[in-house]
């Protein structure tokens, strides 16, 4: 009776350097699913179909907010702006003020001046006067009922109110036209 020599004894040792270049192949693309294919469930919950905005008074300094507007006049097309409360008065004026400053210059280490700043129109929005290399911007909007910003659920809750109308949406924009008053 002969005995069978292996094929090659390397052969063994390719197929093995094979088989973990596999799995560590198979393993990265196990994790990249993983990671891409994460099933996230988010509870139900009662959403208003109009905003619900925070209280001038329960404002906090340093805290995030977001604005929300709709685009187009089916409410389809949110834009999301999230800024950051930075304090009452700042400007010394005898009028109240909010003060809210863009999220991307507040994290940079930006902060408000009033000697520094100048304003671009009458109590809107405040840019820096001296230094262009500067990309922040101020936010002033009165202190009173009026007051249109949210904390993120209430802003998430606008979106999924948009998701839900997005579902009837043919998906052509139309301009927002201005409804005239009777």
């Amino acid at each position: 009776m002969q005995r069978t020599k292996p094929v090659c004894e390397w052969s063994f040792a390719a197929d093995l350097c094979v088989l973990r270049t596999t799995e560590r192949r198979e393993r990265k693309d196990a994790q990249q699913r993983e990671y891409f294919e994460v099933t996230v469930r988010f509870e139900g919950r009662e959403i208003s179909t109009h905003g619900v905005f925070v209280k001038a008074s329960e404002l906090v300094v340093g805290q995030v907010y977001f604005r929300i507007a709709f685009l187009d006049d089916d409410m389809a097309i949110p834009q999301l702006t999230p800024s950051v409360f930075i304090g009452r008065n700042l400007d010394g004026e005898d009028e109240p003020g909010l003060f809210f400053q863009d999220v991307e210059s507040f994290l940079a280490g930006e902060q408000y001046d009033p000697l520094a700043w100048s304003s671009s129109s009458e109590g809107d929005v405040a840019d820096l006067a001296e230094d262009d290399r500067c990309t922040a911007s101020v936010t002033i909007e009165p202190d009173d009922a009026s007051l249109r910003v949210c904390e993120y659920e209430r802003a998430l809750d606008q979106l999924l109110a948009c998701s839900v109308r997005r579902v009837k949406w043919d998906g052509h924009a139309r301009a927002i036209r201005v409804r005239k008053r009777p």
